[in-house]
């Protein structure tokens, strides 16, 4: 199954597993860290912080790209489709430690 870009769709589950990623673009920049959030490899970066600051800047990617500038624009789109493929990581996280959700 693909996404709505045609991209292939991974392997989802309720719980992301990066040995068994099979969406090159999530395999290519998100990992788990030592305290097991999904993260960017390189840059270390928490996927969720990606996506509460979309959140709070009104889904305005450019404007999130302009605060996190070493991160390149594609790793923002596995962040993207990361949220997408595993809304229940991304949600789970807000609620338990946040108490933020959609």
């Amino acid at each position: 199954m693909a996404d709505v870009a045609g991209n292939p769709a991974s392997a989802s589950s309720a719980e992301y597993d990066p040995e068994s990623e099979t969406d090159p673009l999530i395999q290519r920049y998100i990992t788990r860290n030592a305290r097991g959030e999904a993260a960017f490899r390189e840059f270390g970066y928490p996927v969720w912080s990606i996506i509460l600051n979309v959140r709070a800047m009104n889904n305005d990617w450019e404007a999130v790209h302009e605060w996190f500038y070493d991160l390149p624009l594609e790793a923002l789109h596995a962040a993207e489709r990361f949220a997408q493929v595993y809304p229940e990581e991304i949600e789970a996280y807000f609620q338990e430690r946040l108490e933020f959700s959609r």
